[in-house]
């Protein structure tokens, strides 16, 4: 694969996000993740698709919640789309809009079922 052709640049800019987030550099982010520099390197660079196991481990190791992975990851791809032209812009408020109340009811479930 040529760079740019990256099949799911999703998963790209959350690896990237991720170790943004946490003010890493790569090598950093490679070591907390147990995955090769060379490796974190090819797939910021969109030569490789991440691995979901690569994603998920970079995830644990900044610490992000695992059960919104896939909540970021179809964010992820949702502004891809729009930043394309791809999308129309009333389904795109839809889904933000949806997203936002999605994650308000887990804020709510977390402060409700924490207490028990």
């Amino acid at each position: 694969m040529k760079l740019g052709e990256d099949k799911d640049p999703a998963s790209r800019l959350a690896l990237v996000l991720l170790r943004s987030l946490k003010g890493w550099d790569q090598e950093e982010l490679a070591r907390a993740s147990r995955t090769a520099p060379s490796q974190i390197s090819i797939y910021e660079r969109g030569v490789r698709v991440v691995p979901r196991d690569v994603l998920e481990r970079v995830a644990a190791a900044a610490n992000f919640p695992a059960d919104l992975l896939d909540s970021l990851l179809w964010l992820l791809r949702s502004f891809v789309v729009s930043a394309r032209g791809r999308s129309r812009t009333g389904r795109a408020l839809a889904d933000g809009a949806a997203a936002e109340v999605i994650a308000l009811v887990r804020e709510v479930e977390d402060l409700v079922l924490g207490r028990f």
